[in-house]
């Protein structure tokens, strides 16, 4: 009587973590940034980078990006972005005579490879 009462014990809690399970909802998939910054998708599904307790730092669409040490690069809406992690400063909406001269003045090296922000849907 004993094992039938401990079997179905384990059949009971064994069903109510499985439904548990089912039932939770997953975490958002990321792209970490150095500094705790993260590439994510928005509501519309978009990528677009936050600052993990911040709110929206580069609004979506987020199309290239690549960190380069703690600066992070890329393109968003037809024009460049600079990101330095460290402290904070983003500069938006350069064109590319503009973001080349940015990247020149923080010592990077001149027209990084940008690649496309790879999340989960």
């Amino acid at each position: 009587m004993t094992g039938m009462i401990r079997a179905g014990s384990f059949a009971v809690f064994t069903a109510l973590t499985l439904m548990s399970c089912a039932t939770s909802s997953s975490s958002p998939f990321v792209v970490a940034l150095p500094n705790g910054y993260q590439i994510v998708r928005g509501k519309t599904s978009v990528p677009m980078i936050v600052k993990r307790r911040g709110g929206v730092v580069i609004p979506a669409p987020v199309s290239k990006y690549t960190v380069v040490r703690d600066v992070v690069v890329g393109a968003a809406d037809q024009t460049y972005f600079v990101l330095d992690t460290r402290t904070g400063q983003v500069t938006r909406g350069l064109a590319e005579a503009a973001y080349n001269d940015k990247l020149k003045s923080l010592n990077l090296p001149a027209t990084p490879e940008l690649s496309p922000p790879v999340l989960p849907r």
